[in-house]
């Protein structure tokens, strides 16, 4: 018998794991009517951020949801993607530096890493066009201006023109991700979070 908690309540018991997307997914939109997402997952007591991959390794006594006000995860989810966009400046710096000294392996694995990172915010991003709709000509707006310098990067990428890469990342992505990250703080300072 798997015990189904929901902040620490029990809220169902399943036999087996065939119910169990569809149990989890209808516990998780019924608390979405109610302005709650789920924040954490944990599996006999065991956090985790992958659940499917879970479900399928392991005997499950016990799932606990732990769920937290949506308006509050969009605001970690901001102040996350903020930190975040810092430490992203920074890394384009360091990998166009590195460029400029002919450390070219080194950089293009940084920028792989930071390429990815893009992509975690342009999802970001359009978390903010769904939860904050007066916002969506300005997030098309800086994904237009981000894919742009992308396009610049990955051409010069592939001419392995590595002056030029490490000017655009240094010159234009750098501070465009400087400037994405004065935005996000307007963004955060103006969120109205119930408490």
């Amino acid at each position: 018998m798997m015990r189904i908690l929901l902040n620490g309540s029990e809220v169902g018991a399943l036999d087996d794991k065939k119910g169990l997307s569809d149990f989890l997914e209808a516990l998780a939109r019924e608390e979405n009517r109610k302005g709650r997402a789920i924040a954490r997952i944990l599996f006999n007591g065991i956090e985790t951020n992958n659940w499917d991959k879970m479900v399928d390794e392991i005997e499950i006594n016990e799932i606990e949801l732990v769920t937290a006000p949506i308006d509050k995860l969009f605001a970690e989810t901001l102040s996350d993607a903020y930190d975040y966009l810092a430490r992203l400046e920074q890394g384009l710096e360091d990998i166009g530096t590195n460029l400029q000294l002919g450390r070219k392996r080194e950089a293009l694995e940084l920028l792989a890493r930071a390429i990815e990172g893009l992509e975690w915010y342009t999802q970001v991003l359009q978390l903010i066009i769904q939860s904050k709709p007066g916002e969506a000509t300005n997030v098309k707006e800086r994904l237009n201006i981000l894919n742009g310098w992308l396009r610049e990067i990955l051409g010069a990428g592939e001419r392995e023109d590595y002056s030029l890469l490490a000017d655009l990342l240094l010159y234009e992505l750098a501070p465009e991700i400087k400037r994405n990250q004065k935005w996000l703080e307007e963004i955060i300072a103006n969120l109205d979070l119930k408490t």
